[in-house]
């Protein structure tokens, strides 16, 4: 150092030892081109060997005023305490009674405040061995009692690193989001609006654990008891009744019957876990309100939550700290336990959340909740009323029990086909005031599902019919709705009430959804005896309707113009309507159009309501057509405007092919066929008409044909 700078010089008498390597001088001048005015304190120096300009710690001078504030030490940067230079160093100080304080600002307000009694400032950097760190959030702060402190100047850039023994162990204490905080470093760099904390770089460690104030796991507390008879709180808790809540180590090792040697590293050991405040120097304790409390817990008194936040990386970030709204954003987290009683944990997507003020946060991914699982882009917890708000959830999947029973006579949980889409409402977790679920027999209702809006269920998915039903017609919508004790409801649970808007093929159909024999949410309900109509009263079918994952079924009566047909089991589409058909009758009608009189069992019919016809095909049985006079093996169509159809009609003595007949009350006109006459085991004459009109007259008496060409 220059020595026209930095030096100290006073004009009174003193005395040096010369039996001492060192002498101390008292009330000298110091100046130092760091401070504007003199500075009074005492000098010393001392004889050492092997020293150089890089590892001199002498001579050394100390300020008497503990108590300067030298604005701006760095750039943004305030100190306030005592100085010291040892060698060319200079030292801020203080005492535990005065600690030295660094404070930094943020936006010309206190930010991060960090006090000591020993700071190292050089040109390049400012460090601290030791200094307690309080982060300014709000009213509220995140706060750490011992710490290393590394600021470096040139990048401007603060590095707080939690220590790995003593007090250090601690975590660190964040009043704003309520949480106990495990990670080796905070970092922040001026100016940025974001604080990093995670782990050191270089580090093995890549986790880092962040717990609610109040989470308390019984396990971990049996496990602080070790092999002792007594466990270690409730000692701590019986003396704190009779001290008035502070006392000394030793006065506690004597209340013990232990050793004070045996004694400290307990006190240190409950400081870090946050049960008392405990000096070193002085060895004084201060118990803590949470040291009851966990007794409390622990007794089944008091409630508690197991809200813990694991985050797991692969670089040295495991959140990050806005410090435009205080939000904490955490990556690396797997999944989050909110209730082992109540069975609801959270999935995060991309392993990502949000936190905000006592211990709210936002998310998107799956929530279990008992038998329901949540997929969404977007939730909001709520921590005092333990609610999680459904603000954009695309689905919810249900399981139920088994109908039978397993090889082990038990009925398993199987997945419901359907899930409720564009969800919106509250999961209940718990009653606010049992988080732990030690009421579980108080509250027997939580979880529980709340839908506000209405919800959607489709039927569009490939294996239904392949996929016939597009959710952009055909839908059931489910009104509001409740579903409690989602962890163990009843089959008859699922019950949604609502509306099924079925694409045009039946008018809206008010019918609640309930879970069906295929594991299906769906419906069976009755027409009644006047039918419902079909496809805008293009026809009517009555009877029973079935909703379930072989979409839109019926088994009743189908009527359309004509014909009449019944069915076990048909299949109602947007485009059509399909089955077999176990009976069918087509009246004879001579207005407002002609068809002929069938009769027929066995048959595939289909109805399609765009071309307004119903086409007939034989499957095993041919139709019977004009009163038994003629069999049909083939098909008919029926529409407005009368029946056409293909195949080969058989008489009594003739049969006749075409593929294209004109059914008519008493007549078939074809305009290309293929004709045989026979006649008992006689031989046949057959002969074909092309491109000329043929018409089979029947009556009650005779069959003629005749050939017009």
């Amino acid at each position: 150092l220059k020595p026209t700078a930095t030096f100290a010089e006073w004009d009174h008498a003193y005395q040096v030892s010369m039996k001492s390597a060192a002498f101390q001088v008292d009330t000298v001048q110091f100046n130092d081109p760091y401070f504007e005015r003199t500075l009074l304190g005492a000098v010393s120096d001392k004889l050492l060997a092997n020293v150089d300009e890089d590892n001199a710690s002498y001579p050394r001078f100390e300020s008497y005023d503990r108590r300067m504030k030298i604005k701006n030490i760095v750039d943004g940067i305030d100190f306030e305490g005592g100085f010291s230079m040892q060698g060319a160093k200079l030292q801020g100080y203080g005492t535990k009674e005065e600690p030295a304080y660094l404070t930094f600002y943020r936006d010309g307000r206190p930010f991060i405040v960090t006090y000591g009694t020993r700071y190292s400032i050089e040109p390049e950097r400012i460090t601290s061995d030791d200094v307690a760190i309080r982060v300014m959030l709000e009213k509220d702060s995140l706060y750490h009692q011992s710490t290393s402190l590394r600021f470096l100047r040139d990048r401007k850039l603060l590095s707080v690193i939690k220590k790995d023994e003593g007090l250090g162990k601690s975590p660190f204490y964040n009043t704003y989001h309520q949480l106990d905080m495990y990670f080796e470093v905070l970092t922040w760099k001026q100016g940025d609006p974001l604080v990093q904390l995670g782990n050191l770089s270089g580090s093995s460690q890549n986790k880092a654990s962040f717990e609610s104030f109040a989470y308390f796991r019984d396990k971990r507390y049996r496990g602080m008891q070790g092999i002792d008879n007594i466990h270690p709180l409730s000692r701590l808790n019986e003396y704190s009744k009779q001290s008035g809540g502070i006392f000394t180590a030793l006065d506690f090792a004597s209340f013990s019957r232990m050793q004070k040697q045996n004694v400290v590293p307990l006190l240190i050991d409950m400081a870090n876990k946050g049960y008392l405040n405990y000096d070193p120097e002085t060895e004084v304790v201060e118990v803590l309100p949470r040291l009851r409390q966990h007794i409390l817990n622990s007794a089944g008194k008091l409630d508690y939550d197991a809200i813990q936040f694991n985050s797991t990386v692969d670089d040295d970030v495991n959140a990050t700290l806005n410090l435009l709204n205080y939000d904490l954003a955490m990556r690396g987290v797997a999944s989050i336990l909110m209730s082992d009683s109540q069975d609801v944990r959270i999935y995060p997507a991309e392993k990502t959340i949000t936190i905000k003020k006592n211990r709210d946060f936002t998310f998107g991914g799956s929530v279990k909740a008992g038998r329901l699982q949540y997929y969404g882009k977007e939730y909001y917890f709520h921590y005092d009323p333990f609610v999680i708000d459904l603000l954009n959830v695309d689905s919810v999947s249900f399981m139920a029990t088994s109908f039978e029973k397993n090889e082990e006579g038990e009925n398993t949980l199987v997945r419901v086909k359907n899930v409720l889409e564009q969800v919106t409402g509250t999961l209940e977790i718990d009653a606010p005031s049992n988080k732990s679920g030690l009421l579980q027999k108080d509250y027997p209702q939580f979880p529980k599902f709340n839908s506000s809006k209405e919800s959607f269920v489709f039927y569009d998915r490939r294996a239904i019919q392949r996929g016939v039903y597009g959710r952009d017609k055909f839908y059931y919508r489910s009104d509001p709705f409740q579903i409690d004790s989602l962890d163990n409801f009843t089959n008859d649970g699922l019950t949604f009430s609502g509306t099924l808007v079925s694409a045009g093929i039946f008018p809206d159909i008010k019918e609640p959804l309930r879970l069906q024999p295929d594991y299906a949410l769906g419906f069976v309900r009755s027409t009644g005896d006047a039918g419902m109509p079909l496809y805008g009263r293009k026809a009517t079918f009555t009877s029973n309707i079935t909703l379930n994952n072989r979409g839109l079924q019926g088994s009743g009566k189908l009527d359309y113009l004509t014909t009449s047909l019944t069915s076990k089991q048909l299949v109602f589409m947007p485009d059509s309507t399909l089955g077999r058909a176990d009976t069918l009758t087509n009246l004879a009608s001579t207005k407002p159009t002609k068809v002929p009189h069938i009769e027929a069992s066995a048959v595939f019919a289909r109805l399609v309501p765009a071309q307004d016809v119903l086409h007939v095909e034989k499957l095993k049985k041919p139709m019977v057509m004009y009163d038994d006079q003629a069999l049909l093996h083939g098909s008919t169509d029926l529409t407005p405007q009368g029946m056409t159809g293909a195949g080969l009609m058989d008489f009594r003595n003739a049969t006749l092919k075409s593929k294209l007949f004109q059914f008519q009350t008493m007549q078939a006109h074809a305009d290309t066929s293929d004709f045989r006459l026979t006649e008992g085991d006689t031989a046949s004459i057959a002969f074909r008409t092309d491109n000329v009109n043929a018409t089979i007259k029947l009556d009650e008496r005779v069959g003629e044909f005749v050939s017009n060409g």
